[in-house]
């Protein structure tokens, strides 16, 4: 239900869980990645300029865009650049990394209303790829607050910031929650990354390492029944999408095409 990218430039395109009716939405020329779903499933926002996969996007920013490839919008913008959107579940806001106030990534709010921005996390650290927990209560994020990448859970005012995962020797990023938000999905590893699973309802959990025979995994997105995982890998050499169950069974690539293919997300059911 959701994209790849391609040949010189992604574009964001879209497709049937299981691989079939790939059909191109955006045709900018610098490029489109990074898409998120409305919660209507009925539009999209995503990041321009893309020309690559890049841990920060300078001089980007972030637009709208129509199920059908209508009604392109920009959103207001700052010198900088503006990535990693995502759509809060009440679908009037957009949270998103910014490097407007420098060299550092911040989290921004976006108020789609008032077309208002303002900063969400601490000058202090960087932070990045903001991730809505399914009640719009709470943002899990990618932060440095403790020196090395880890995740952080805190309200989506920006209050109560804490840390989730275990502070080691391996990195953790680009958290997602769960459908039913019960568990927090990420990255561990600073080459060969595994998928990640930590339950949020139980204190002192464990990380569960899931999906072991596919390595070098990012942005993982859960299936509205929960209990598929879609997300990009690029371990053998070919930059796909794939598919699993949450326990890690049943892996398939859905795409196997020469450009790298990146940045999934399932289409929400209304």
């Amino acid at each position: 239900r959701r994209p790849p990218q391609s040949t010189l430039f992604p574009y964001t395109t879209l497709f049937r869980s299981e691989g079939s009716n790939l059909r191109q939405v955006t045709d900018l020329i610098d490029g489109a990645c990074q898409p998120d779903w409305s919660p209507d499933g009925q539009r999209l926002v995503f990041t321009s300029p893309c020309n690559r996969r890049q841990d920060s996007y300078r001089n980007s920013s972030l637009y709208l865009i129509n199920l059908d490839g209508s009604g392109l919008t920009p959103l207001v913008s700052m010198p900088g650049g503006d990535y990693d959107p995502a759509w809060s579940p009440d679908g009037k806001t957009i949270a998103f990394t910014s490097l407007r106030d420098g060299n550092s990534p911040h989290i921004y709010l976006y108020d789609l209303s008032s077309n208002q921005v303002q900063r969400l996390t601490s000058p202090n650290s960087s932070d990045r790829r903001a991730a809505w927990s399914p009640d719009g209560t709470q943002i899990a994020c990618e932060s440095t607050a403790l020196g090395k990448p880890q995740i952080w859970v805190m309200k989506a005012n920006g209050s109560e910031r804490r840390e989730f995962s275990i502070l080691d020797e391996q990195p953790d990023y680009a958290p997602t929650w769960s459908r039913d938000a019960n568990v927090i999905y990420y990255s561990q590893g600073s080459s060969l990354s595994y998928i990640i699973a930590r339950r949020t309802n139980q204190p002192g959990a464990n990380e569960v390492r899931i999906g072991e025979r596919v390595k070098t995994v990012l942005n993982i997105s859960p299936a509205p029944d929960d209990f598929w995982l879609v997300f990009e890998s690029w371990s053998d050499g070919n930059h796909d999408i794939f598919i699993m169950s949450r326990t890690g069974a049943n892996l398939t690539r859905l795409t196997n095409e020469p450009g790298m293919d990146l940045d999934p997300v399932w289409q929400p059911i209304p």
